[in-house]
């Protein structure tokens, strides 16, 4: 026989009901169920059935589609503001005054560089030769950089 209940059990539904809540919202933002699973202690199963319940699915398409809606209008925003961040970009890279330093037009650059897919290295493979030389090979190599500085 399961174990059941006992009778004189009380629940705070008000705490259950904000935890559901919780997952529903980390489900919505594109938490994983182990990440949800992780923050609330809920079993993957009991976050399963908060998901997919009918009320669950029916918030987490009501938070998406928000979700949706907020990032459709913030895209729309900053195309609005694309062709006063070009113009700054370009000045602040065409002019060399006081007020853009080489910092800043650095900065701009590869802004500007990063984001039309031309991404910096991440990662750079070299080779290293490590030497000992003695005081006369030091000499050495002293007189001929003299000679050669000579020509």
């Amino acid at each position: 026989m399961a174990n059941r209940p006992s009778g004189n059990r009380k629940y705070n539904v008000g705490h259950i009901w904000e935890r559901g809540q919780e997952v529903i919202r980390m489900e919505a933002t594109g938490s994983t169920r182990d990440q949800i699973a992780e923050k609330t202690g809920y079993c993957k199963g009991s976050i399963g059935n908060i998901v997919n319940s009918p009320l669950g699915k029916l918030r987490i398409e009501e938070l998406r589609n928000g979700r949706d809606d907020n990032a459709m209008q913030f895209y729309q925003e900053l195309e609005e503001m694309k062709p006063e961040a070009l113009s700054c970009i370009r000045d602040i890279l065409t002019h060399t005054d006081e007020e853009s330093t080489a910092s800043l037009r650095l900065s701009a650059a590869k802004d500007i560089l990063d984001r039309t897919g031309h991404v910096p290295i991440k990662r750079v493979q070299s080779q290293n030769v490590h030497t000992h030389l003695d005081i006369n090979t030091i000499n050495e190599i002293k007189k001929r950089a003299a000679v050669v500085d000579g020509d």
